[in-house]
């Protein structure tokens, strides 16, 4: 019961990102609005090599999400289809009213419309999931972008480097409008990712206890089931992890620029980007948790902490 019942609530979290994605579709345009601005600046070809490098990368990522999805489905599958007439299952807890452990053609046709759904489910999970790391991992490589606009402060003309400090502090001031944004369009969805994840942690934990070494189909759902939720709170942690290393690296590249051979103008100016950087973009969920490894390594504590409890009830 526990496997199916963590396939139901997967499937009450992807609604939850769905609806998510409806209501904070205004706050999605906006953050592309800002986000095309920022590629209509980019013209060196190293900066736009990095931005399609970038997209590619977002497409392998939806691969590699939907390689132990997919797997986890036919594993999912193969255990309904084999198991015997007395212990006939659903993929899912939910059921069909009529009798149908008796009747292989309904339980048949039931196994597909169930194995149907779930396959909808898994592309929208996999488009939800990426989608939200690729603009995380966009917002990365124009931190990037500005690390590199900044290490050639100070060596042009005193006025062309006073306009170019300036023009640096708008692309800042840009990329700290994409984090409040990005904040409120993945808030919802990752608290929720956070929450189900850890309970499905801890229960896949403990029903792998509870399986006989003779179950293959089952052993191999569950260890996939649960390698698939380890890797959905995984990557978003370790791409905002990858957007706050960047970002404190900012200051540093702004005080490592020539600024001493400056005018006072500059130095002015200098002083108010620098005080600006202090704080670095640290993506957060909700204010609550922030995006990072940390906050992976936390939810990993407490799903062991539930499951050392189970144990001992």
């Amino acid at each position: 019961m526990v496997d199916r019942s963590v396939i139901t609530s997967s499937i009450i979290t992807n609604v939850v990102k769905a609806l998510n994605l409806y209501a904070t579709r205004s706050g999605l345009n906006e953050f592309l609005m800002v986000i095309k601005g920022l590629d209509a600046e980019i013209h060196d070809e190293s900066h736009i090599f990095k931005m399609n490098a970038t997209i590619k990368l977002g497409h392998q990522l939806y691969f590699w999400y939907l390689g132990p999805y997919v797997s986890t489905c036919v594993l999912l599958v193969f255990q309904t289809i084999f198991s015997s007439p007395v212990n006939r299952m659903w993929q899912s807890t939910y059921s069909f009213p009529f009798e149908w452990a008796q009747q292989h053609q309904i339980y048949t046709s039931g196994l597909f419309i169930q194995g149907f759904a779930n396959t909808c489910s898994v592309i929208f999970a996999v488009a939800a999931d990426t989608y939200g790391v690729i603009l995380i991992q966009i917002l990365s490589t124009h931190i990037k972008i500005l690390h590199e606009r900044l290490e050639i402060l100070g060596t042009l003309r005193h006025e062309k480097n006073f306009n170019k400090l300036i023009y640096c502090c708008k692309i800042y001031e840009n990329i700290l409008s994409c984090e409040q944004l990005l904040e409120s369009i993945l808030g919802l969805a990752l608290f929720a990712q956070f929450c189900v994840s850890g309970v499905v942690l801890c229960t896949s934990a403990y029903q792998l206890t509870m399986i006989s070494s003779d179950e293959i189909s089952k052993l191999s759902f569950i260890v996939m089931y649960f390698m698939c939720m380890m890797t959905e709170i995984f990557v978003p942690c370790f791409f905002g992890s990858v957007a706050l290393e960047k970002s404190q690296q900012i200051r540093w590249k702004i005080y490592s620029s020539n600024w001493i051979d400056q005018n006072q103008k500059y130095k002015q100016a200098f002083l108010i980007f620098t005080s600006r950087t202090i704080k670095p973009i640290h993506l957060t969920v909700y204010k609550v948790l922030y995006l990072d490894l940390t906050t992976f390594l936390r939810i990993l504590k407490t799903a062991y902490s539930l499951f050392a409890l189970l144990k001992n009830v």
